[in-house]
């Protein structure tokens, strides 16, 4: 079975992830994958570095010690910025 992992970000303290959390836990039952974390960053823009989010850097620390097999992200964005971030 896949381990998921699952990022979700908002930009400003007025939105919420949750919205993004239902969706991608609905996602990751319907595929039969296993979620072992959920890696979260409220608050904080996209176009901040690695550093000045906690949860995409816990993220990527989580994958190099290969603790999921996929991520899923709440918005494609957020996948983009991590790619440029690599």
């Amino acid at each position: 079975m896949k381990r998921v992992a699952i990022y979700a970000r908002v930009s400003t303290e007025k939105q919420t992830c949750e919205n993004q959390l239902i969706e991608l836990r609905a996602v990751a039952e319907r595929c039969g994958y296993t979620i072992v974390t959920e890696f979260v960053d409220s608050g904080i823009s996209g176009a901040k570095g690695r550093a000045d989010r906690p949860a995409l850097n816990d993220m990527m620390k989580a994958a190099t010690q290969r603790k999921f097999d996929m991520v899923y992200v709440g918005l494609l964005t957020d996948w983009v910025e991590v790619f440029k971030i690599l």
